[in-house]
């Protein structure tokens, strides 16, 4: 295994000819013929990168009825969150976009829907859009897409359903979580009347 990873990073080492994996990023973006914005600071430095491919940008116009976005957490080497945009299709998900940004504060996540909204075009808004609970891309959908419904992913609140009662139960990742969510909060999320749910609550 660690010989076909020396190869492979020696592959891309060669590819990239001595640039940085995000200046090789944009190049191979702009050569596959993708469709890129690109934001600066004042001094010429880099704070944003949205990319998108043309077949997604002609699905999501036709079904952009839903779309859900979703942030990683500083994964990557420049420890710079990415941003993606997926849409829903009658066959299943495409991911519409992606974006690399310097921070999540209000202001990247509103670039980030214009760019968004640019990529729809005037005719085409969705209905709903999935996120987690991030407070500054929840201003920026309002700010953007004031409009358009937004829910919050049941996951990540079952998520964070779990994390609260382990800590409520003296500590972090104790299987408390797991079990309450199992055999408590599942059920009553998926309740199907009112009465149902007050009941369960």
């Amino acid at each position: 295994m660690n010989q076909i990873y020396n190869a492979r990073q020696s592959i891309r080492r060669e590819e990239m000819d001595g640039s940085t994996p995000l200046q090789h990023c944009l190049y191979m973006a702009i050569e596959l013929y993708y469709v890129v914005w690109i934001d600066l600071d004042s001094e010429g430095g880099l704070c944003r990168l949205l990319v998108a491919n043309l077949t997604s940008i002609q699905m999501i116009r036709t079904w952009s009825y839903v779309l859900l976005i979703d942030t990683t957490y500083k994964k990557n080497k420049q420890k710079w969150p990415l941003c993606e945009v997926i849409g829903m299709t009658p066959t299943n998900h495409i991911l519409v976009a992606f974006c690399l940004m310097r921070d999540e504060a209000t202001v990247s996540y509103s670039w980030v829907l214009q760019g968004l909204r640019d990529i729809l075009g005037t005719a085409q808004t969705p209905r709903v859009i999935v996120t987690d609970r991030d407070e500054g891309l929840s201003a920026a959908i309002r700010d953007v897409f004031p409009d358009v419904r937004h829910l919050l992913c049941i996951w990540h609140i079952a998520n964070d359903v779990d994390n609260m009662v382990d800590k409520s139960c003296g500590g972090k990742k104790n299987q408390q979580g797991k079990v309450f969510r199992k055999s408590q909060w599942k059920p009553l999320v998926e309740s199907s009347t009112l009465d149902e749910f007050e009941q369960r609550w």
